[in-house]
This record gives C-alpha cells, structure tokens and sequence, in this order.
C-alpha cells in the first residue's frame, strides 16, 4: 500500500532483491528498491540519467546511472 509508512529490516539491499520478484521489484541504486506501481514518472538527467518520482514520495533524488537507465526502462515498458 503507498501510505508511507516506514519498516525496519535486519536485511541489506543485495539480500532483499533476492528475495523479491523482479517482475515486481527493481534496484533503482545502492540505496532504493521500487515496487512497479511506487515508480510515478522519470525526469531526464545528466549524460543519459534518469531521476525517478516515487509515490510516496521520498526526500532525495533517486538517480539512475545511465547503464541502469535503459534496464529499467524496460523494465517499465517505456
């Protein structure tokens, strides 16, 4: 559900994205895993980058690199 609610977890961001279904979940960098549903739109960035808008929102830019940028992408259906 996108009510903002925060929870805390004993497992670090590699050993999550294991255990999520990439069909559902991508790793948008070292800091944000994104349900399909949460990623609200792209703005375009520096040099092929993307900063992706979360619903909720979140206080910092999340930058995607631009090797990242075209997976996800697709990953979107983009």
């Amino acid at each position: 559900h996108k009510k903002g609610k925060t929870y805390i977890i004993n497992y670090t961001l590699t050993e999550l994205e294991k255990l999520m279904s990439p069909k559902e979940f991508f790793r948008l960098n070292r800091q944000f895993i994104a349900n399909h549903s949460s990623i609200d739109q792209l703005e375009p960035y520096f040099k092929g980058q993307v900063i992706v808008k979360l619903d909720p929102p979140v206080n910092s830019d999340i930058v995607i690199s631009r090797g990242q940028t075209p997976l996800l992408k697709e990953w979107l259906g983009v």
